[in-house]
């Protein structure tokens, strides 16, 4: 019985990964062709700085939320409502950090088109 659940989830798993890599193959593609070659050479160069400010606004409240909630069962809701302004107030301050850092961070990649919108 227990393998039957464990192979049964393995299975589920890999099909929801493999669903998850097509979407994401098509998403880039559609990108691809959006925004063109200029567009994904300036897409890659802020991707690193992209991420770094996503895993700064995270800061590790996923597992720490996870944790919680696996020891304490009765106040799981609370515990998430608790986390949500915290974690609205924090990136709020990121975004304004973001939006006032990001002609230095232009110039660090010695590239000025980023700042630009259309």
């Amino acid at each position: 019985m227990i393998k039957n659940k464990f192979i049964s989830g393995t299975i589920i798993l890999i099909i929801g990964g493999l669903i998850t890599k097509l979407l994401g193959m098509i998403i880039k593609i559609i990108t691809t062709r959006y925004i063109g070659d200029e567009g994904i050479g300036l897409y890659m160069l802020i991707l690193p700085t992209f991420f770094l400010f996503m895993n700064i606004s995270q800061l590790g409240f996923p597992v720490a939320i996870s944790k919680l909630v696996a020891e304490d069962k009765k106040s799981s809701k609370k515990i998430i409502f608790s986390i949500v302004p915290v974690s609205i107030i924090l990136n709020i301050i990121l975004l304004l950090i973001v939006l006032l850092v990001s002609p230095v961070i232009s110039n660090l990649l010695h590239d000025n088109r980023i700042l630009r919108s259309k």
